[in-house]
């Protein structure tokens, strides 16, 4: 089974404003889900940040684990978002999430762009990741703690 946590993380955006964004990178059995993705170049952050408010905090954590349904087509889970704005029509990755009585699977990763249906890589996916439904529910409580104690 694959495991998860979270490290706290920054991208820069080269742009005129030379932003820097500092995010929540979802770790996978050790391994950055955004370098995983080959995001480095992309510009995006995970939709876990801190400057967010509470109560989108608590509705994107709700969404990972299944208790609020996701609006996106096909009930997928948005994961990263354009760094700058934060619009799901600058491209956003986005993955299907089942949860299952002692699993969580997530799995069909791809970019979507808005309202457009997902595209989904035929070459190299990455996942589907497989985790201990406990385990994954005990990250997202250590998150929520950190989140929303800053």
């Amino acid at each position: 089974m694959d495991t998860l946590h979270f490290a706290l993380t920054e991208v820069h955006e080269a742009t005129a404003a030379s932003l820097t964004q500092v995010y929540f990178d979802f770790i996978v059995s050790g391994n950055s889900l955004s370098q995983l993705l080959q995001l480095e170049k992309a510009h995006k952050t995970s939709i876990l940040y801190p400057h967010r408010s509470d109560k989108v905090l608590e509705h994107v954590i709700k969404l990972f684990l299944g208790v609020e349904k996701s609006l996106l087509n096909q009930e997928r889970t948005c994961f990263y978002v354009c760094a700058e704005c934060g619009n799901l029509a600058c491209g956003a990755i986005t993955a299907t999430i089942e949860i299952h009585d002692t699993t969580v699977i997530w799995k069909d990763f791809g970019w979507n762009f808005g309202d457009d249906e997902p595209d989904v890589p035929d070459d190299e996916p990455v996942g589907p990741f497989v985790f201990d439904r406990v385990g994954y529910s005990q990250a997202f409580t250590e998150l929520r703690s950190q989140l929303l104690s800053s």
